[in-house]
C-alpha cells in the first residue's frame, strides 16, 4: 500500500511517506491533526497503536477508521466470490476485518473518549485483470508458491467469466467510518 500511495502521490507537494507502523510511526510528538487508517486497524496491536496515535495528535484532534465491508452475498457473484474465499482463502475467516472488529473493541479503543460511526453504500466494477489485482491485494489469497493458489485463480477466472456482464463484476460494499477522540486518561 505505501509504495503504491509513493507511486501515485510521489511528486504531490506536502505528500510525505515515512517508514513506520501504526505503534510505531516515527512522527514527533503532537505533530498530526489526524490519524487516519483504512482497511487496516484490524491488523494494529490495539493497546500500542492507541499510545502512539495519543502521542502524535495533538490535543482535541480525531482517529479515523474506515472500512469496506463487501456484501458476501447481495448478488450470486458475490456469492460465488465468497463460496470461493471460504474454501480455497488461507486464514479468511481470522483475518475478515469483517469479523475482527466489534463495536465494543472499538468503544474501548476510544475510551474514555467517544466516537462517532457512519455507513454508507459503495461499489467497485472490475473488469477481468482489476479482480485478480484485488484478490491479490487481500492477505488471505493464497499467494504465488501455495499449494491452493493455482486453483485459486483458476477459480476465480470462472467465477468472473460466468457473472461478468459487458466484461465487468461488481463489489457492493457498505463503507463503516468510525471518527473519534482518544480520550487522554489512559
Amino acid at each position: 500500500m505505501r509504495d503504491a500511495a509513493e507511486r501515485a502521490l510521489g511528486a504531490e507537494p506536502g505528500f510525505t511517506s515515512v517508514a513506520g507502523r501504526a505503534e510505531a510511526t516515527t512522527l514527533g510528538d503532537a505533530s498530526a491533526d489526524l490519524v487516519f487508517a483504512a482497511q487496516a486497524f484490524h491488523w494494529f496491536e490495539r493497546d500500542a497503536c492507541r499510545r502512539e496515535f495519543s502521542r502524535i495528535l495533538r490535543p482535541g484532534r480525531c482517529v479515523a477508521l474506515v472500512w469496506n465491508d463487501r456484501a458476501r452475498d447481495a448478488t450470486p457473484f458475490l456469492a460465488a466470490y465468497e463460496e470461493l474465499l471460504r474454501t480455497l482463502a488461507v486464514d479468511y475467516e481470522k483475518v475478515n476485518s469483517q469479523d475482527t472488529v466489534s463495536e465494543a473493541a472499538l468503544a474501548a479503543f476510544f475510551a474514555p473518549g467517544s466516537y462517532r460511526s457512519f455507513a454508507f453504500a459503495n461499489g467497485q466494477e472490475f473488469d477481468r485483470d482489476g479482480l485478480v489485482g484485488r484478490a491479490r491485494s487481500s492477505s488471505y489469497v493464497p499467494a504465488a508458491g501455495h499449494p491452493a493458489h493455482e486453483r485459486f485463480y483458476a477459480e476465480l477466472e470462472l467465477i468472473h467469466a460466468k457473472y461478468a456482464v459487458s466484461g465487468n463484476v461488481r463489489f457492493e460494499y457498505t463503507t463503516r467510518l468510525y471518527v473519534g477522540e482518544l480520550g487522554r486518561s489512559r
